[in-house]
């Protein structure tokens, strides 16, 4: 279970919660936010167990029944690049294309999310061992074993220079949301409608964020005007007075 005097943000291997972490900072500054990393094939669980209130995960291409327990937006996507030792022939072009890699022993993980139906398949010849995530097949690519295609900002974790990344040109793109548990409505956690706002590029001064909300709260109501007794009504001259009549007249 996660502390409710905290917010708890995961986020798969790729993926960069920095920024959206500092504006969180700015606006809740009573609630800390905890950033804690998840697989890619425990981002539904974590999220599921309450290990995690939110998380920023790769979403597949086909979604399993455990996906229906969650509330997804989707964000933004990432090309895939296929990781090569240098030296490599297929570092000499600028891209590549699945043809390219018909003959080439391509470790496919078992964490792997692109939509590879569309292309007519995992390109290359599939390796009968999976290794378990992208960073870990593409730590068998330095070996000098074979090729890896991963989302680009896997690819960037390691910094090897012995490896070359090169885009797969008109391949499956990698899809990255942000996730909660369904039964968790943002029209009624605030906290969780708050990071789901940051992420989704709302201004802190939004009339549904916490700051738009507590300066509503917090503007004075306006003053009564006082009405002025007669005002408006046109003035009616005073009555004249009658003097009394003297005697004898």
């Amino acid at each position: 279970m996660t502390d409710p005097k905290e917010f708890w943000l995961g986020y798969v291997p790729g993926a960069t919660p920095a920024k959206w972490a500092q504006r969180w900072s700015e606006r809740v500054t009573d609630v800390p936010l905890q950033l804690v990393q998840v697989s890619v094939s425990d981002q539904c669980a974590a999220l599921v167990q309450r290990r995690v209130d939110a998380a920023l995960v790769r979403l597949p291409p086909q979604r399993a029944e455990e996906w229906d327990l969650l509330s997804v937006v989707p964000l933004y996507d990432e090309m895939p690049v296929v990781v090569v030792p240098r030296g490599h022939f297929l570092c000499a072009g600028e891209e590549v294309t699945c043809a390219d890699l018909a003959d080439e022993a391509v470790w496919h993980p078992l964490d792997d999310m692109f939509a590879w139906e569309c292309v007519g398949g995992v390109p290359g010849v599939p390796q009968l061992h999976r290794p378990a995530t992208s960073s870990e097949a593409v730590d068998l690519v330095a070996t000098g074993t074979g090729v890896t295609v991963v989302p680009m900002s896997v690819a960037r974790l390691h910094h090897d220079p012995e490896l070359v990344l090169r885009p797969l040109a008109a391949g499956p793109r990698s899809h990255v949301g942000i996730a909660w548990l369904a039964e968790r409505s943002t029209d009624t956690d605030a906290l969780l409608d708050e990071m789901v706002g940051i992420v989704k590029g709302r201004r802190a001064n939004s009339s549904r964020g916490l700051r738009g909300q507590t300066s509503a709260m917090q503007k004075p109501a306006p003053k009564p005007t006082a009405k002025t007794p007669g005002r408006g009504k046109s003035r009616q001259p005073p009555a004249r007075r009658k003097q009394p009549r003297k005697p004898g007249r």
